[in-house]
Parts: C-alpha cells; sequence; structure tokens
C-alpha cells in the first residue's frame, strides 16, 4: 500500500538553532561589513562636522564630496605602499 503524502513523518530540520544563528551572524557581518566600505560614512561624517553646518548649495555638497574622494584615495595609496614595503 502507499501512503498518503499528507501523513508522511516531518522530516528533521537540515541546520540545528546554533548553526543557524551562527549563519546569520556570518551573513549579517558579511552584508553589513561590505556597506562599510562602499559608503565611507565616517569620512562624510567628519567633514560635516568641520563643516559650518549642511550644505545648502549643489557646489557645497561637490566640495564635500570631494575632500571624501581625497581622504579615501590618500588611505588607499598608504595601504598599497604599505603592502608594496612588505613585499620587498
Amino acid at each position: 500500500m502507499s501512503q498518503d503524502p499528507s501523513s508522511a513523518p516531518a522530516r528533521a530540520p537540515r541546520f540545528g538553532w546554533p548553526v543557524r544563528m551562527l549563519l546569520f551572524l556570518v551573513l549579517f557581518h558579511m552584508f553589513f561589513r561590505s556597506t562599510d566600505v562602499l559608503y565611507p560614512w565616517e569620512d562624510w561624517l567628519h567633514e560635516l562636522n568641520e563643516s559650518e553646518g549642511l550644505p545648502a548649495s549643489t557646489r557645497q555638497w561637490r566640495l564635500i564630496t570631494t575632500k571624501v574622494s581625497t581622504r579615501l584615495a590618500s588611505r588607499v595609496d598608504a595601504l598599497s605602499l604599505s603592502t608594496e614595503l612588505r613585499r620587498v
């Protein structure tokens, strides 16, 4: 006799709750650390604090963006120099 699929016993979960929590934390960390790299919020905050207030014009926004880009470029240059020195 064939059994009805609805009366079949339920399968055990593939992962227990500790593994699920670990996977959640790993994925959460991967996602939000990757957005930290993409969006340099600390640099923007620093530049906004140095300015007298919120930018009122597009020109002022561009100036802040240029300063943040320059700061990021200097960090990348310093990082590439330090890795080159380690190789030598």
